[in-house]
């Protein structure tokens, strides 16, 4: 390991010189001979942070760095300035991450770990030839900040970067390894995206698994990815439990447009979002094929359950739904064993394919004592396939759940094996459906007036698109 300590300023310059990389705290550059580099400055503050900046591309193989050409975060208040350069990955298996910020203590438990605060890293990429067939990520590890960054930390952001290597470790992520700013950390990702297929167990596109859980913090503003997302429990912003054990997770204006073939797997959140915790998306979509069983469009499996809340607000997805069990924004099982789940000003657009699906939740959405709510939303696509619906799939609140649904409606034709809002329990005590139009491919000005609200007045959720077509909501092009 090399440790680079600034005594008597606040800056470090980083610059590739052929094959190696050099460091520089005043007029002097130095080559970087052994690896990882831990970086600290006595003149650290608020006031005036430590900065590293990349001077030009650099670039790690197994000769310069290898698995081990990572930096370390030494202190509070620390900025490292990519500078808009890339930073190449280039031959090397099992790579860690660029930047490590936790400290483990003595002991192996992941709470022992303790990151540095108030870190930053901006404009840089992460980049890996497509042909390298050899460079992947190690498990748990993420392109640019590793395994458990910022735990017990505040204030950590990375904000206009990107990674384009492959996100096959398992609980791995394009942005950040597993448990980002969980246990009671706080990390945010802004301007950032991932362009590698998520294929790693758990993984996510700018997330790994459990980020801001166990009352963590983690958010994603205006972000995306672009790969598949596949293999169990996976998503294409944050990965499998986001949010969980009293965490909080959201994520904002951000989308993905890979389809969605994992099991477990949701567009913008992977399996178990907000378990026992919370989990919320504000203004996202997806538009890859929802073909994983139990998936959904934004949030996959098991979202908000056991006493936990997951939140759509303003999301859509636009794949077909050709997974079982699945859900166009929410997967199989949401909000079940006393857990919440709302919808509000949502919608898909696919056809609904999958045996037991529904347009907007999958199914046994609020089983167990469970909470649903669905308010302003609609489907789509033609409902297809057997016991499917166009808002749920198939038994919606069993064994005691509460279902709300109120001013939906559902386009689609409705196959004779199939049902307009979703296959409903017997006992309808446990449901408060209210405003709801079922067109069944035909769509009436007349009868969609006589069963929505809103249509017109001061605040307005429908517009017309024209003369006997579908309402749209009223912020949608």
């Amino acid at each position: 390991m090399t440790t680079i300590i600034n005594t008597y300023s606040v800056a470090i310059h980083l610059q590739q010189n052929g094959e190696n990389i050099e460091y520089s705290t005043g007029d002097k550059y130095i080559t970087i001979k052994s690896w990882p580099v831990r970086i600290t400055s006595k003149c650290a503050s608020a006031e005036t942070p430590l900065v590293i900046t990349v001077m030009n591309d650099l670039k790690i193989t197994p000769s310069c760095g290898g698995k081990y050409g990572y930096f370390i975060m030494g202190n509070d208040h620390t900025i490292f300035e990519g500078n808009d350069k890339k930073i190449m990955i280039s031959q090397v298996a099992e790579y860690r991450g660029l930047i490590q910020n936790f400290r483990s203590n003595i002991g192996t438990d992941n709470a022992c770990c303790i990151g540095k605060s108030n870190v930053t890293i901006q404009n840089l990429g992460i980049v890996v030839d497509p042909d390298d067939k050899i460079t992947n990520l190690e498990e748990k590890g993420g392109w640019i900040g590793q395994m458990y960054f910022g735990v017990h930390a505040i204030n950590n952001i990375i904000i206009n970067c990107y990674s384009t290597g492959n996100i096959s470790g398992d609980y791995t992520g394009g942005i950040f390894g597993i448990s980002a700013g969980a246990y009671s950390g706080n990390v945010s990702v802004i301007n950032c995206y991932s362009t590698g297929n998520i294929s790693g167990n758990c993984a996510g596109g700018i997330f790994g698994r459990q980020a801001g859980s166990y009352s963590g913090n983690a958010s994603a503003i205006n972000c995306y990815s672009t790969g598949e997302i596949s293999n169990y429990g996976t998503g294409g912003i944050f990965g499998s439990e986001a949010g969980s054990d009293s965490g909080n997770v959201s994520v904002v204006d951000s989308y993905s447009t890979g389809d969605i073939n994992g099991q477990h797997s949701g567009g913008i959140f992977g399996g178990g979002a907000g378990q026992s915790g919370n989990a919320i998306a504000t203004n996202c979509y997806s538009t890859g094929d929802i073909n994983g069983s139990p998936s959904g469009g934004i949030f996959g499996c098991g979202a908000g359950i056991a006493e936990g809340k997951a939140i759509a607000t303003n999301c859509y997805s636009k794949g077909d739904i050709n997974g079982r069990w699945s859900g166009g924004i929410f997967g199989l099982n949401t909000g079940v064993d006393s857990g919440n789940a709302t919808a509000t000003n949502c919608y898909s657009t696919g056809e609904i394919n999958g045996r037991w699906s529904g347009g907007i939740f999958g199914s046994y959405a609020g089983k167990r004592s469970g909470n649903i709510s669905v308010t302003n939303c609609y489907s789509r696509g033609n409902i297809n396939a057997y016991f499917s619906g166009g808002i749920f799939g198939y038994k919606p609140g069993r064994y005691s759940g509460n279902i709300s649904a109120k001013n939906c409606y559902v386009y689609g034709f409705v196959d004779k094996n199939a049902a307009g809002i979703g296959f409903l329990e017997k006992d309808k005590n446990i449901y408060n459906l209210s405003n709801i139009y079922i067109a069944k491919g035909s769509w009436s000005d007349k009868l969609a007036k006589k069963h929505l609200l809103n249509i017109s007045g001061t605040f307005p959720v429908w517009k017309s698109n024209g003369s006997n077509t579908p309402y749209l909501l009223v912020d949608q092009n």
